[in-house]
């Protein structure tokens, strides 16, 4: 997850924790004590790239994995060109 690596979270020390079945706000706390803190400039650079990003821009195993994840989750009838757009399509801003 490339947010695991801009907040410099382990990936293992994560899924462990969410593993034990822990709540969204849990969770949610969890990454507020391990994450890495940063400004709200990087953040915001950080989000708007991510937010650019296309699927071809994506590495090799994201493009494979977003391929098995778009057929099976997003409807037949959305196209998706970027990153984001399956977050925006899964939650009905698109």
């Amino acid at each position: 997850m490339p947010w695991l690596k801009f907040a410099e979270i382990n990936y293992d020390a994560y899924r462990s924790f969410v593993a034990t079945g822990a709540t969204d706000d849990e969770v949610a706390a969890w990454i507020g004590e391990h994450a890495k803190k940063r400004s709200r400039a990087d953040i915001v650079i950080w989000n708007n790239r991510e937010r650019d990003l296309r699927l071809s821009d994506l590495t090799p195993e994201l493009q494979e994995y977003m391929e098995d994840y778009i057929q099976k989750y997003v409807p037949r009838n959305r196209v998706v060109y970027h990153w984001f757009d399956v977050y925006d399509l899964e939650e009905e801003r698109l």
